[in-house]
């Protein structure tokens, strides 16, 4: 079962891949359990992320146009 997600969601932060640098955004979200949670890579080299810990889990998004680098 995906982990449902509460109201409790951070402001946005700008996160840089530790390996090629691409830009997302990145914000945390409280979740309602501890939930299985796949694996998330950047797009352009495919670094893995951390996804959070318990009860928080981080969502990310790349910013516009940088995929197109």
């Amino acid at each position: 079962m995906p982990a449902r997600h509460l109201a409790n969601k951070s402001e946005p932060i700008v996160f840089e891949c530790p390996s090629c640098e691409a830009k997302y955004i990145i914000a945390t979200i409280e979740v309602s359990d501890g939930g299985q949670r796949s694996k998330f890579g950047c797009v352009k080299c495919d670094a893995l992320f951390p996804l959070g810990d318990g009860r928080v889990s981080l969502e990310y998004k790349l910013l516009d146009g940088d995929a197109d680098e």
